[in-house]
């Protein structure tokens, strides 16, 4: 029978469960898993009646695992605190980058030259962006060591080799010579509310969906600040 017990974390309240999953095989000795990160106690008991299934079945084996089974159980745990746009750039990044690489291997079997060939991968396609990839992976074993399915993160003391930027390639950001020019030429041609946006979207650095979330309550010109506080989907 699983046991249930609320703990405290710097994002609030969470629900782990406690499970004897039968005897090591190898050893004789029983066997427990602990499984954490619940935001709700029932969804703890959802997941400890799946395992409960799985064992009756005989198909639990924590030895044999795939990534792509801890990565579904850690979006489980984890989607419902994620506001929207952060659920479909997650969902995007697993989808296009992350799981072909990994998903059908038993994750205990994943190593730390495996995840370096993923990232030199990432670095051959000229990605932009691996650190964003590699992060999203590491959550994943993140969660991996949590459970007790594997010990040490494969990621810890990878290798970024250093993207080599082509004179030639167009550049995805603006210089400050380049953005002063435009904001000119915006305050001549644009309504005033137009450049007003713009010239705010570049020295606060908020988000597009932050940016036309605003409203008037958010603002205060006496204090010459704006609370940032919500996001348009």
């Amino acid at each position: 029978m699983a046991s249930f017990r609320k703990y405290q974390t710097k994002q609030g309240e969470k629900w782990l469960f406690k499970l004897d999953v039968g005897k090591d095989p190898a050893t004789g000795q029983r066997r427990t898993t602990t499984r954490r990160g619940f935001n709700r106690k029932k969804y703890a008991e959802a997941a400890a009646n799946e395992l409960l299934a799985s064992l009756r079945d005989n198909t639990y084996d924590n030895r044999r695992i795939t990534f792509e089974q801890v990565y579904q159980e850690w979006l489980q745990h984890n989607q419902d605190s994620w506001r929207l746009n952060t659920a479909i750039s997650r969902e995007r990044t697993f989808r296009i980058h992350v799981l072909p690489f990994f998903a059908k291997l038993e994750i205990r079997k994943i190593n730390r030259s495996y995840c370096q060939r993923f990232i030199d991968n990432l670095v051959a396609k000229k990605m932009k962006s691996v650190r964003t990839q590699v992060a999203a992976a590491r959550l994943v074993f993140k969660h991996a060591v949590r459970y007790e399915y594997i010990e040490k993160n494969p990621f810890d003391l990878v290798h970024y080799p250093k993207i080599q930027e082509d004179e030639n390639e167009h550049r995805e950001y603006w210089t400050k010579e380049e953005i002063i020019g435009f904001l000119a030429i915006a305050e001549q041609q644009l309504e005033l509310r137009d450049f007003v946006a713009f010239r705010l979207f570049l020295f606060s650095g908020m988000r597009r969906g932050e940016l036309c979330s605003l409203t008037d309550e958010d603002i205060n010109f006496e204090q010459r600040t704006i609370k940032v506080n919500k996001t348009f989907a």
